[in-house]
């Protein structure tokens, strides 16, 4: 068999041999920063939140947003309404948050907390879990008041059904 050379032009293999080694996961992770504000998002303890990573100045800042359930009215659960409305008005001592009532009566949750340089996808992780860690006592608390209002129509509903079941029907006799 005889074996044949490919050949290629001197300025291809030039451009190969001097081109840019592809970027690391930090690399594309300041590129992407330093364009525009990274975002995304996920879930934690069945809640939705949202994640913005910005950096100017020569610091990074992660700002995380998350939306823990809609207040129940009071016709869902007086009870439940209550509480959560208490713990609202309470004062949250924790770091980097802070809890309030938005549009449409939605429970919401904002922080934030710097970032080590070079930005990485384990330092920003990181940092959403020193947030979430510090606010899991306080989305509990809301997440118990929201449990409470979400059950309280089905036991309210199973009353209904019990009390016509055991209910003496008037007879047209009577």
């Amino acid at each position: 068999m005889t074996s044949s050379a490919i050949s290629s032009p001197p300025d291809a293999i030039a451009n190969f041999e001097t081109a840019a080694a592809p970027a690391t996961a930090v690399d594309r992770i300041e590129a992407a920063v330093s364009a525009g504000p990274l975002k995304f998002g996920f879930r934690y303890l069945d809640k939705s939140f949202r994640a913005t990573v910005t950096r100017d100045e020569g610091r990074a800042r992660l700002m995380l947003h998350g939306h823990l359930g809609d207040l129940p009215f009071t016709a869902q659960s007086a009870p439940a309404r209550a509480g959560l409305l208490r713990l609202m008005r309470s004062k949250y001592k924790g770091p980097a948050g802070r809890f309030e009532l938005g549009p449409n009566q939605a429970v919401l949750v904002h922080g934030h907390c710097g970032l080590e340089l070079p930005l990485s996808a384990a330092g920003i992780v990181a940092g959403a879990v020193e947030i979430l860690i510090a606010w899991r006592d306080r989305i509990g608390e809301i997440a118990a008041h929201l449990n409470e209002a979400a059950a309280a129509p089905a036991s309210a509903e199973s009353s209904a059904s019990e009390w016509s079941e055991t209910a003496d029907p008037i007879s047209p006799e009577s």
